[in-house]
């Protein structure tokens, strides 16, 4: 028996698709931690983590930010270094910055309470439309649909939208179609269901609609178009960019050269060592031969480069970066300021409490190929 959503029929078949939905979620759900607390901290600090990462992964990340930051009061409190080396390889580092923000605002604006109110959460650094109705859902089962990549594929399958979900009128219409189903009287039960069902059966590339709880109410699984759902727009072409590390290093003394990452571009607020960005993939012995006659690095003094590491290939959303790490040593001054002010000589054992791009830490532990 088929019950497909159509214009007029919607609120009077909501009822049942939230009946299948809700009594399948209460047989298969996963324990998952943060379904375990109605902590609105706890609950914001997962969606956040959870944004770009995947459960399995985030779930380490999860306890760790708990166990060393217990309370908004905890985080708000803490130093970005502390709170960026805790984040250091779930990438997309904002996050985190975003999180410590909304923290102190939370503090110092609403005594360490979270707000309830839709347009005071929407306001918070890092919180945007999906994240501020999870945490007004699961943590005060509040009625907002919680909207995310799984929810959208189930909603676009639903009622075979053939549209691009991602386009501003496919995300119009797919929040609008996801709120008059939403149980008013369950939501925060409701949410989770729709968002387990993405995540489990209604998923990318093979859905399994046979097993599916509410099938009968699939268009697409009705006319079988269920895996060419949904569409989105075209990918952007990753931009390709060129990075050249060189860690100078002064062995005797225990120091690094590095600098703090700051600006609009990528990973902001994270450490590096000496970053030439080039045009393409240099050969090593002709990029030596450039930094040698390069006068910048003359008053770094007996600087020698020692080896160099394979090509490290690094994906964004919409760039490829390709960096090499080369190894060097020399006679460094603890705290001197080298390279115009924008490196600085650091203690080897400071600089490994501090965060660093994934993509270097990769690099650091790759092995030499000398020259």
């Amino acid at each position: 028996m088929h019950l497909l959503f159509s214009p007029s029929n919607t609120d009077r078949l909501a009822a049942k698709f939230q009946q299948r939905l809700e009594i399948w979620y209460a047989d298969v759900f996963r324990p998952l931690p943060w379904r375990a607390t109605t902590d609105p901290y706890k609950i914001w600090l997962s969606e956040v983590i959870l944004q770009q990462t995947r459960i399995d992964q985030g779930t380490d990340y999860y306890h760790k930010f708990i166990e060393t930051y217990p309370t908004i009061n905890d985080l708000a409190s803490a130093k970005e270094d502390e709170v960026l080396k805790l984040w250091q390889g779930l990438g997309y580092y904002s996050r985190a910055r975003n999180l410590l923000k909304a923290a102190i605002i939370v503090r110092d604006n609403y005594d360490c309470t979270f707000p309830t109110d839709y347009k005071k959460v929407l306001k918070l650094p890092g919180i945007g439309p999906y994240t501020a109705a999870a945490i007004l859902s699961f943590a005060f089962n509040m009625p907002y649909a919680t909207v995310d990549g799984n929810v959208s594929r189930v909603i676009s399958r639903v009622f075979a939208y053939e549209s691009a979900i991602d386009s501003t009128e496919g995300k119009k219409e797919i929040d609008r179609l996801a709120t008059e189903l939403i149980d008013k009287s369950e939501p925060r039960i409701y949410n989770n269901a729709m968002m387990e069902l993405g995540a489990t059966l209604c998923v990318p590339d093979t859905p399994q609609c046979p097993k599916c709880p509410v099938k009968d109410f699939c268009r697409a699984n009705y006319m079988g178009i269920a895996e060419m759902l949904p569409k989105k727009q075209p990918k952007r072409k990753a931009k390709p960019r060129f990075f050249e590390y060189i860690q100078i290093i002064d062995p005797e003394k225990q120091l690094m050269l590095l600098t703090r990452r700051e600006g609009k571009d990528i990973w902001k607020g994270l450490y590096q060592p000496i970053l030439i960005e080039s045009n393409s993939n240099e050969e090593p012995g002709m990029f030596i031969e450039q930094i040698e006659q390069d006068k910048r690095f003359e008053e770094i003094k007996e600087l020698k480069v020692n080896s160099f590491t394979e090509i490290e290939t690094h994906i964004l959303s919409h760039q490829k970066i390709m960096a090499r790490l080369y190894r060097a040593t020399a006679s460094l001054q603890e705290d001197q300021i080298y390279l115009q002010g924008q490196y600085k000589a650091i203690k080897i054992e400071d600089a490994n409490k501090l965060a660093f791009p994934k993509l270097l830490t990769n690099l650091f532990e790759k092995p030499n190929s000398l020259f």
